[in-house]
């Protein structure tokens, strides 16, 4: 009986040690909610002067603070503004990163979006689309993004597929999709 319980115990452990070393998401979306990555899902095809966007972290813990940058690519973006949270924040996402500092941890459990930056994105180009991207990065001296957890303890951060400010597209780019 005590083996059974000794290895049920170990496997415990080694389970939930997995689980604690899973990376999470930090990714630009254009909701609070982290569900649009592409600002065509918002402004229904038309383009608009200004988009909102959220730089969001999903994961399954508390978030003290995070480093990351964001790399723009395209014609016609100006990022008008950046704002964080309550806390500290030191440097710029655009020219080499931001560290930054909650004075409160935002908690991201179930899959809760942790809002960790707002963007405001002007459309030069409007009232034509807006063709450019967004790509949260590794800061230098980074080799990746990274958050403190509600131990202050640092994790890494994944990224995921670029997001689009806006980009309009002709039936045979849609059908290319499909092939």
């Amino acid at each position: 009986m005590k083996k059974h319980l000794l290895f049920a115990l170990l496997t415990l452990l080694v389970g939930s040690a997995a689980v604690a070393q899973v990376p999470g998401t930090i990714c630009v979306y254009w909701d609070e909610m982290g569900t649009i990555q592409d600002a065509n899902e918002i402004d229904g095809g038309s383009p608009l002067p200004v988009y909102e966007g959220y730089v969001i972290i999903f994961v399954e813990d508390a978030v003290r603070g995070a480093a990351y940058a964001l790399d723009v690519r395209g014609e016609g973006a100006l990022v008008v503004s950046q704002t964080f949270p309550p806390g500290l924040a030191i440097g710029d996402a655009l020219e080499g990163g931001v560290e930054i500092g909650l004075t409160d941890p935002i908690y991201g459990y179930l899959n809760t979006p942790v809002v960790i930056s707002e963007i405001v994105v002007q459309n030069l180009n409007f009232p034509d689309p807006l063709f450019a991207e967004f790509e949260v990065v590794a800061p230098d001296g980074t080799s990746g993004p990274i958050y403190a957890d509600g131990q202050a303890e640092l994790g890494p951060l994944e990224t995921c597929q670029t997001a689009v400010a806006n980009e309009d597209m002709t039936f045979s780019n849609v059908k290319a999709l499909f092939r």
